[in-house]
């Protein structure tokens, strides 16, 4: 599904990723998780294109990552991408919100003047249900609490029909109770949509409980490539340590549990 070589990525003289070699298959949920400025987020951005690479090469569904326009417009059509910050029109009811997840489909002119077709209702208000709002269609997305309007992004993007689902820092708003609801949203969806998902957190707790495999990145390198089940919550500090302390340490496990650390 995703295949990232050589990749680099600089901003300015800065060095943000550097030389990410990283492979996603289908319906695989990975957790990236590290130290703010690991180039997590970065990194989710450049697979569906927001950020150019410096150098190496980025494909999805064997299809790859470019600055041609059309080809990138046509490939973002299977991703779907939840943020931190909701980016809901705020003003707008939450079925229009969640309309503008087919906006791929539809073209500018239709979605302006709301002539969408009945299929788009019709997966509009069926992802509402999934992600228990539909009762909330009308509603302006500015009356709802913060769990409900990422529940609401969730759903604008499930709407495009994905293949792919990227969340960046999508519960670092939330309380823990609703950052619990959100992820185990994402995991039933997942497995119910046979989606590919990626998501980056913060929270080692919750990288553990929700995510099948943790890449674990430091100053722009992955330094940990794991099963989730594998590795232990003292054992993820280490991540957080600095670089140069993390390639001298080895997490107590062997090859065979399919535990990759790179120094």
């Amino acid at each position: 599904m995703i295949q990232m070589t050589d990749v680099s990525k600089n901003f300015g003289q800065e060095k943000v990723l550097n030389q990410i070699n990283l492979t996603i298959s289908d319906n695989e949920l990975v957790v990236l998780l590290g130290p703010s400025g690991a180039g997590k987020s970065t990194l989710l951005r450049c697979i569906n294109g927001l950020e150019r690479v410096s150098a190496g090469s980025v494909s999805v569904d064997g299809k790859q990552v470019t600055t041609n326009k059309k080809e990138l417009r046509l490939l973002r059509k299977n991703i779907g991408m939840i943020f931190q910050q909701f980016h809901l029109v705020k003003r707008m009811s939450v079925l229009d919100n969640v309309l503008c997840g087919r906006l791929a489909y539809t073209g500018t002119l239709s979605s302006i003047f709301k002539r969408f077709e009945r299929r788009d209702y019709e997966l509009t208000l069926h992802y509402l249900e999934k992600v228990g709002l539909v009762d909330k269609r009308n509603a302006r997305a500015d009356e709802l609490s913060g769990g409900q309007q990422q529940r609401v992004a969730i759903a604008r993007s499930l709407v495009q029909e994905p293949k792919l689902l990227l969340a960046d820092e999508p519960v670092a708003s939330l309380d823990p109770k609703t950052a619990n609801s959100i992820l185990e949203l994402l995991s039933l969806i997942k497995n119910e949509e046979k989606l590919t998902v990626v998501i980056t957190l913060h929270q080692m707790d919750l990288a553990k409980k929700y995510g099948k495999r943790i890449v674990g990145l430091n100053n722009g390198q992955i330094v940990a490539d794991m099963a989730a089940d594998l590795i232990s919550i003292d054992e993820l500090y280490q991540l957080y340590e600095d670089q140069a302390l993390i390639s001298q340490k080895q997490f107590s496990m062997s090859d065979q549990e399919k535990v990759a650390i790179h120094a």
